[in-house]
C-alpha cells in the first residue's frame, strides 16, 4: 500500500513539473476597428445631410455566422482557429463600424442601430458573404466581401447600392492581429465609399412626406 502510495505521489509530482514547464495556450481575440490617426483626413466640413438612418441586422452566411475565425484552403474546405475568435460575432461588428463611421462623417443628422420612438428617413442593410484567411494557389490573403444598401424607408426604393469582394496579399506567417487590421482597412475604406455615393445621389432624392 504504502509503495502505491509513494509510486503515486511521485506520478503527481511529475505531472506538476511537466504541466508548470508547459507554456500556457489562451484564446486571442481580435476586432474590427479603426484607429484616429486612421481617420485624421476624415471631413466632418460637409454640410449634414437633414434625415435620420437606421443601421439594420446584417445577413450573413453560414461559414461566418459566429465569432470563430475561418480559414478556406481551397474552393470547397473550411477550418477554424482553435485559439484565434472574433471578439464578436462580424455582423453585429460591422453594424457598430458602420454607424461610428457615419457619425464621424456627420452624414446624417441623425445615426441610430434602433428605431427608438422616431421613425427613420432611411434604413441600410447588408450582407456579410465573406471574412476569412484565404490560402490558394501557395498565395495568401485577408478575404472580405459585403454588400451595402441604403433604401429609403417608406416607399423600400433603394438610393444606393456598394458591393465589393476584395483579397488583400498577406504573409503566410502573418500575425492575426495584421489580419485583423488588412480587414478593417478595406472595410473602412469600403464604408468611406458608401458613404461618398450616398452624398452624390441622396441631393436629387427627396424623401416622401411623413
Amino acid at each position: 500500500m504504502r509503495k502505491r502510495l509513494s509510486l503515486l505521489l511521485f506520478l503527481i509530482f511529475l505531472f506538476s513539473l511537466f504541466s508548470c514547464g508547459q507554456e500556457k495556450v489562451v484564446k486571442k481575440y481580435y476586432l474590427l476597428d479603426y484607429s484616429a490617426k486612421e481617420t485624421a483626413a476624415d471631413s466632418s466640413a460637409q454640410k449634414t445631410l437633414p434625415y435620420s438612418v437606421r443601421i439594420d441586422p446584417f445577413l450573413t452566411a453560414g461559414t461566418i455566422n459566429s465569432n470563430r475565425i475561418a480559414l478556406r484552403n481551397n474552393s470547397n474546405e473550411i477550418q477554424y482557429y482553435y485559439y484565434h475568435f472574433w471578439a464578436e460575432n462580424p455582423a453585429a461588428t460591422v453594424r457598430y463600424f458602420l454607424l461610428k463611421a457615419f457619425k464621424k462623417s456627420s452624414l446624417f443628422e441623425h445615426c441610430s442601430l434602433h428605431s427608438g420612438t422616431r421613425t427613420a428617413d432611411f434604413l441600410v442593410s447588408g450582407r456579410l458573404d465573406y471574412l476569412e484567411r484565404l490560402r490558394t494557389d501557395d498565395k495568401y490573403y485577408a478575404h472580405l466581401a459585403m454588400s451595402l444598401e441604403l433604401h429609403e424607408f417608406r416607399s423600400g426604393k433603394i438610393v444606393v447600392q456598394h458591393s465589393f469582394d476584395r483579397l488583400t496579399p498577406i504573409e503566410e506567417d502573418s500575425p492575426m492581429n495584421v489580419f485583423a487590421k488588412e480587414v478593417s482597412a478595406v472595410l473602412y475604406e469600403e464604408t468611406q465609399k458608401f458613404i461618398e455615393q450616398i452624398r452624390e445621389n441622396i441631393k436629387s432624392f427627396s424623401v416622401e412626406t411623413k
